[in-house]
């Protein structure tokens, strides 16, 4: 009988641990923890960089504040060939639509939006945020008379619903995987070594328009990646157009990869 009762006891345990096993698994497969794991999120997610065989980099510059380093960043851009994307609020583009004009007469830039006011996008109702991207574009479209077609969270700060409502406005969302962090006073030796130390084959660069020592540090950035054998391109430019996928990790990659 001792036998017996030895064997239920054991049976209950390994029932009960059955039962908080199958749990876990449908809790994580709910929560999509699982993909996660197996390394395949189903959480939609921005381009962060982009699978090259090439050298290829996009320098990325955000404009939210001020308009006074526009003329000498085009003249630097210019003067070594590069080319670069700027991402623009409307409430910007609507104080400065000349130097607007200018980025986007350069034939250097691809201009996407940052939204209207630059807040937190993916805090707000989806009303709001329709009218945030909707707005912005319409204001930046009106100054450059070029369709837009990208767009950079605010802050960084994304969510599924902020993506599939950029994705009903026909925006491309385009994050970063290299912080140049020149929006934080830090010094031109500095903006240049952390970009040229950090940057991949494919990789986006986040810049500011306004930074305290971006000016100064771009020839710099741009000279010591030349010097590695990187080439620029805009966002457009080095980015898959068809037949691709987004890693974990933000990187777009060719569909042969999966």
């Amino acid at each position: 009988m001792r036998f017996l009762v030895i064997k239920k006891r054991g049976a209950l345990k390994i029932i009960i641990a059955s039962v908080l096993v199958l749990a876990c698994i449908i809790s994580v497969s709910l929560t999509g923890a699982a993909k996660v794991f197996s390394g395949q999120s189903t959480r939609s997610m921005p381009i962060h960089s982009v699978e090259r065989s090439d050298n290829t980099v996009a320098l990325t510059f955000n404009a939210i504040d001020g308009a006074a380093n526009i003329p000498a960043l085009l003249q630097t851009l210019e003067k070594h060939g590069a080319q670069a994307t700027f991402f623009v609020t409307g409430a910007w583009a609507e104080r400065n639509p000349e130097q607007l004009k200018a980025i986007s007469d350069s034939g250097r830039v691809n201009i996407g939006t940052l939204g209207n006011t630059h807040t937190n996008l993916s805090k707000l109702a989806k009303r709001q945020t329709e009218l945030e991207l909707s707005t912005s574009v319409s204001l930046i479209k009106n100054v450059t008379e070029k369709d837009v077609t990208l767009f950079r969270a605010p802050f960084g700060e994304y969510s599924d619903a902020l993506l599939s409502v950029a994705q009903s406005q026909n925006l491309i969302p385009i994050q970063w995987d290299v912080d140049s962090r020149d929006n934080q006073n830090t010094s031109s030796y500095d903006i240049t070594k952390r970009i040229v130390t950090d940057v991949k084959p494919g990789s986006i660069v986040l810049m500011h328009c306004d930074g305290k020592n971006t000016v100064e540090a771009l020839g710099a950035v741009i000279e010591g990646l030349k010097n590695k054998g990187f080439t620029f391109l805009t966002i457009n430019d080095i980015m898959l157009k068809d037949n691709f996928a987004i890693d974990p990790t933000g990187k777009q990659i060719g569909n042969t990869r999966r």
